[in-house]
């Protein structure tokens, strides 16, 4: 059987992201915010210190 190019592309979206899904809730959400939180205080530091600021 053969499968055109735009039913092979729907299908491998349709895998990704059902796999993308599946692993974004074994990970959490919250883990997920913790990680942006943790690059925010990261960037706030290295702003402060870049700018004289002894923390």
């Amino acid at each position: 059987m053969k499968t055109s190019p735009k039913e092979t592309k729907e299908a491998i979206k349709e895998g990704l992201s059902e796999w993308l899904n599946e692993k974004f809730s074994e990970f959490g959400k919250f883990s997920l915010r913790g990680i942006f939180a943790l690059m925010l205080v990261a960037l706030v530091y290295l702003w402060a210190t870049s700018q004289g600021w002894k923390i």
